[in-house]
């Protein structure tokens, strides 16, 4: 047998790559089949388990369904905040001619809140749901490792230099943005204690509102497609969560759409 091409004997030869429910111990034997009861369940992707009482799972136990899945996931979570109530974020995008302020304002908080749940919803599908708490926030390492992604990656390999200086930046824009100036920080302490407060934080990225971001961040890095290009950027994302560092307050975009350091 060998959903997935991991083979099983019994016990699967290799673990699986991810842990299907973090919220389920059995979950954490990444060598077990099915937490061990094979009578009641089976495994068609070898990532998770289908049995008869699992709507997401075909009636006849060979499928597993993840747009299904996700869909009944989102049912029992809270619903995002209406954009129009959201306060706007610091480092909020420069508008440009055409909009009245109050437009763009409202755009950007649409956009945003549309790309959390595009976001969302490709972090489930692709096995990291264990990144997504029971009421359907995103954890911020893996929030903080979608922005690294889409703003900077890329300057991981080309300059490292500059990849660092804009990761101490991040970790400031992180630890200290507040609501307004002077005021309390939206994310205090580098944790966002709300999807409200990382939809305010949120604002200040263009990379975050692009379509493609999404496709880019999960491309395999890997011939076993399960290792995600955002994933590359876990480590990173927890040392900007713990504590901010490095010379520059924030990063941004000037006027001919070159990314500065303030």
């Amino acid at each position: 047998m060998t959903p997935n091409s991991r083979s099983y004997l019994n016990r699967f030869l290799s673990p699986d790559t991810i842990i299907p429910d973090q919220y389920n111990p059995l979950d954490y034997d990444r060598y077990s089949y099915v937490r061990n009861n094979p009578i009641n369940y089976t495994d068609p992707t070898g990532h998770y388990l289908c049995g008869d009482h699992l709507s997401y799972c075909d009636p006849r136990r060979t499928t597993f369904d993840p747009n299904r899945a996700y869909q009944e996931a989102k049912r029992n979570w809270e619903a995002l905040p209406d954009p129009d109530l959201l306060e706007t974020g610091v480092n909020f995008p420069i508008k440009p001619d055409g909009y009245t302020q109050e437009e763009w304002g409202s755009l950007k908080k649409e956009q945003t809140n549309k790309y959390y749940e595009e976001y969302r919803k490709a972090l489930f599908i692709s096995g990291f749901d264990f990144y997504i708490d029971p009421k359907g926030r995103i954890a911020d390492v893996a929030m903080v490792s979608l922005v690294i992604s889409g703003e900077f990656g890329v300057l991981k390999s080309t300059d490292p230099g500059s990849y660092n200086d804009h990761l101490g930046a991040l970790s400031k824009q992180l630890h200290n943005n507040s609501y307004v100036t002077y005021g309390p920080p939206i994310c205090p302490g580098g944790s966002c204690p709300s999807q409200k407060a990382q939809l305010v934080w949120l604002q200040a990225f263009h990379a975050w509102r692009v379509k493609d971001n999404i496709r880019i961040a999960f491309i395999p890095n890997s011939p076993s497609g399960y290792s995600f290009r955002w994933t590359a950027f876990t480590v990173d994302a927890t040392k900007i969560i713990g504590a901010p560092f490095g010379s520059y307050n924030s990063f941004g975009v000037d006027e001919s759409g070159e990314v500065i350091l303030k």
